[in-house]
């Protein structure tokens, strides 16, 4: 049975039966199209850091310069610029 052949007999069934059908076919794709994409994100944005070693972690930790503080430092001063964007736009004259 051929594809095509299933659809000319698919579009003999009542209404209510290919409606059925139809809700779980684009139920069971929209699922797979969510997984691969939670999966794909999930790969892409996995650290890639390596973990350092306790000495390392401990004498980085004296000198206060390690790259997740640095990386925190930009962050926290991105969003405080963006406060302070966001002020100089809402002000009321």
């Amino acid at each position: 049975m051929s594809f095509w052949n299933y659809l000319d007999r698919l579009r003999q069934e009542p209404e209510e039966k290919r409606r059925m059908i139809l809700w779980w076919t684009t139920s069971v794709i929209t699922l797979l199209i969510v997984a691969l994409w939670l999966l794909s994100w999930r790969f892409t944005y996995s650290p890639t850091v390596p973990l350092e070693s306790p000495v390392a972690s401990s004498t980085s930790a004296v000198v206060g310069t390690t790259d997740s503080e640095t990386g925190s430092r930009a962050w926290a001063d991105f969003k405080l610029r963006m406060i302070k964007g966001w002020q100089t736009l809402t002000k009321t004259k």
